[in-house]
């Protein structure tokens, strides 16, 4: 049977409440800025060598989205709205896509940019706490997903080779990185476009439940 990483943001949760909130504060469309910019320095942290928790970066980028748009929104509320993100719901298709896998004998485990502590909220609060084997952060790594060190570390972390894991993600990039690092990958489309690389997504479903075709 397959061992199967998941990302956690979007792919297995929905990112509905904080759109919302994000979008009434800043403006409608301003949500997908913000993870933009978040992508951005989490990049650049790579490449220079800083380190800083998920929520700490999403809370700084979000204050800068607010001020190029002539806003200010202050640290506490900027944290709050990020911490939002211990409290999304999951996408109606994942919690019976996540049963059929673990019904086929598939290990699954989750795998995302997150601290331990914030991804061990989300996935307690979306109640699928008890649905994965195993839950790799990247703060046993070091450095963000989509860097491919990020990837060879949760590898390790799960003890197989890379050959021998599927990333299941809503993210290009996600992807692109799992890819980098010899896995193979099953690509979620979710609503809208969500695939902008100039390479093939490779296998996709619209379902957790369809990731099973592929493993």
């Amino acid at each position: 049977m397959a061992t199967v990483l998941f990302d956690v943001n979007e792919t297995l949760l929905s990112l509905a409440p904080v759109t919302t909130e994000v979008d009434d504060l800043l403006g409608a469309g301003t949500t997908p800025l913000w993870f933009a910019r978040l992508l951005h320095a989490s990049l650049v942290m790579n490449h220079v060598g800083l380190r800083a928790s998920f929520e700490e970066v999403g809370a700084a980028e979000l204050q800068r989205v607010a001020a190029s748009r002539g806003l200010e929104v202050d640290h506490d509320r900027a944290v709050a709205i990020s911490a939002g993100l211990r409290r999304l719901p999951a996408h109606d298709d994942v919690m019976p896509g996540l049963a059929s896998l673990r019904a086929a004998g598939h290990r699954l485990v989750a795998f995302t940019n997150g601290a331990s502590d914030a991804v061990a909220d989300q996935l307690a609060h979306a109640g699928m706490d008890r649905e994965f084997d195993q839950v790799v952060s990247v703060d046993g790594g070091p450095t963000f997903k989509p860097d491919a060190g990020a990837y060879r570390a949760a590898a390790a972390q799960v003890g197989e080779h890379g050959s021998a894991l599927t990333m299941v993600a809503a993210h290009d990039w996600d992807i692109a990185g799992a890819r980098s690092a010899g896995w193979h990958t099953v690509f979620v489309q979710r609503d809208g476009p969500t695939w902008w690389l100039p390479l093939p997504p490779g296998p996709t479903v619209s379902t957790i439940g369809d990731v099973g075709q592929y493993l």
